[in-house]
């Protein structure tokens, strides 16, 4: 749907707009449609760069491997039966399936 808009602009950018519209053979609408999509763009791109660069500092400021090995070890101490069964897992070559037949009460082995 076409709309029709006075903007006020000054001469300069009169010129720009004339001139960039002739050059490509398009209308001044047009033109205008395509450096706002541009300038969106780039808009949309610097502020994802910045959420980037606040996340990346947040995350270097919090050791997350630190805490979830120390919430690990509390868990551990807690409940050795669960530390086993977790150490098993991570190191046993058999399947999850295999493992519950071997060490849980399934009912199955």
């Amino acid at each position: 749907m076409t709309t029709k808009t006075t903007v006020a602009i000054d001469q300069e950018i009169r010129k720009k707009l004339k001139k960039l519209a002739s050059v490509l053979d398009i209308s001044q609408g047009e033109v205008i449609k395509q450096a706002l999509n541009i300038f969106e763009k780039s808009l949309l791109s610097q502020i994802g760069e910045k959420r980037q660069l606040i996340k990346k500092s947040f995350a270097e400021e919090i050791d997350i491997n630190k805490i979830l090995k120390e919430a690990t070890q509390k868990v551990w101490a807690r409940d050795p039966e669960c530390k086993e069964i977790q150490e098993k897992l991570q190191i046993g070559p058999e399947t999850i399936d295999d493992f519950i037949i071997s060490y849980w009460n399934s009912g199955l082995g």
